[in-house]
């Protein structure tokens, strides 16, 4: 009895590397197989600014990109107010977004290639259009809001006044972040979008604390010998 248990054991633990190389044979015939059917095409489940290229060639992509249409003007908003642009002069590059598309699963080592390709089959992907856009247009709109709600920041000062050692409290400035605005911008542009775009802004705070300040008027007092007004 014990004999014919030790021999299934032994013929189960045979066969399993034979197993694992019939697995591993199966996984690269059918990414060979899948490698070879997309060879001339996007492969399965890649989108581009929401429209499907996927399984398509570089032609037949290019082809449905034509008929992307331009976002109809920008909304920026910020403390209720809002201004309205025109869509900067965007003009969308459809061979560099169909080349863009191609790469994807093909630009990396194997295994990011294996990643992206399962990827994009579980979830899909939507990636950015390519475009060009009138960057001295868009450089002028940064300036307004710059303009509208840019304000420098105060330091503290000690000050004389009526004889008086007094310290003029500070204040926080703020501006617009340029940076953040252009990159929420790029991405409404590249993905055909025409949404409200919010203005974001950074806080400037002054050199000295409110710790500082008052070790200041500390000092102060020390010097002339009598609190502060």
């Amino acid at each position: 009895m014990f004999s014919q248990i030790f021999a299934k054991t032994k013929l189960f633990f045979i066969r399993i590397p034979s197993l694992v190389i019939i697995l591993l044979l199966s996984i690269i015939i059918l990414y060979l197989g899948f490698y070879l059917f997309f060879s001339n095409k996007i492969y399965p489940g890649v989108y581009i600014a929401g429209t499907e290229v996927g399984g398509l060639t570089k032609a037949e992509a290019q082809k449905k990109l034509e008929n992307i249409q331009n976002p109809q003007g920008f909304l920026f908003v910020l403390e209720g107010k809002e201004y309205k642009f025109d869509n900067f002069e965007i003009d969308y590059l459809s061979q560099e977004s169909v080349d863009l598309s191609f790469k994807f699963g093909r630009d990396k080592d194997l295994v990011d290639n294996l990643q992206n390709i399962f990827l994009s089959l579980h979830r899909g992907v939507n990636l950015p259009a390519s475009y060009k856009a009138n960057a001295d247009a868009i450089s002028e709109a940064l300036e307004i809001f710059s303009k509208e709600y840019d304000k420098q920041y105060q330091e503290s000062e000690v000050a004389i006044q009526k004889g008086k050692v007094v310290v003029l409290q500070g204040h926080e400035g703020q501006e617009v972040d340029r940076k953040l605005l252009l990159k929420n911008l790029a991405h409404e542009i590249a993905y055909t979008r025409s949404g409200r775009v919010y203005i974001p802004l950074v806080k400037l705070a002054p050199k000295l604390s409110q710790e500082d300040v008052s070790s200041l008027e500390a000092a102060a007092n020390k010097v002339v010998g009598k609190s502060l007004k």
